[in-house]
């Protein structure tokens, strides 16, 4: 037998073994997962007098509010990069105008869905600082396209208010992790 077979047959088998123990850790860490989810399940029910189907739904209203948030966070990173572009030249134009306008109506109506959002209890908290972080790029938004609809070319503290908006996206997609 050649000893090139036999080193590609040993890598292999090591291949093999290292693709066998990293799918063993997953499942231990998705077991893990599920106890956790499952405890805290168990003392809400036994403690709380929460009924199970109660603690059911919730956990699937908080799945739901989760996969929406993560989707609205993507939107709401794409209207604020389109309005960062449209106010990155000094001067505006009827386009970036424009721009500014529709983006600022994005965020609008992602405010609007985020209010509709139903979550359970223990989201509350992360739904009101989420909420406030919107309402906060929301406010800076329509500042720009009130001063921009009259006319100016220029908007003023331009850098304030996009640092404003940065700083604003960055803890709205922190609280999201």
């Amino acid at each position: 037998m050649d000893k090139s077979y036999l080193m590609v047959a040993l890598m292999i088998l090591a291949v093999i073994l290292i693709v066998v123990c990293l799918v063993k850790k997953a499942i231990k860490f998705a077991m893990f997962i599920l106890l956790v989810i499952l405890a805290i399940a168990l003392v809400d029910i036994l403690v709380y007098g929460v009924s199970p189907v109660d603690e059911f739904n919730a956990f699937v209203t908080n799945i739901k509010y989760g996969k929406t948030i993560a989707t609205m966070t993507g939107d709401i990173k794409d209207s604020v990069g389109n309005i960062s572009k449209a106010l990155g030249d000094e001067k505006l134009d009827q386009e970036d105008i424009k721009t500014l306008e529709e983006e600022n109506q994005k965020l609008h109506k992602c405010k609007e869905e985020l209010t509709k959002l139903d979550h359970s209890k223990r989201l509350t908290n992360f739904h009101n600082s989420y909420m406030g972080y919107l309402d906060t790029i929301i406010n800076i938004s329509d500042g720009v396209v009130k001063e921009a609809a009259t006319g100016k070319t220029t908007v003023t503290d331009l850098q304030g208010k996009l640092g404003q908006i940065k700083e604003a996206i960055n803890s709205l997609t922190s609280l999201k992790k």
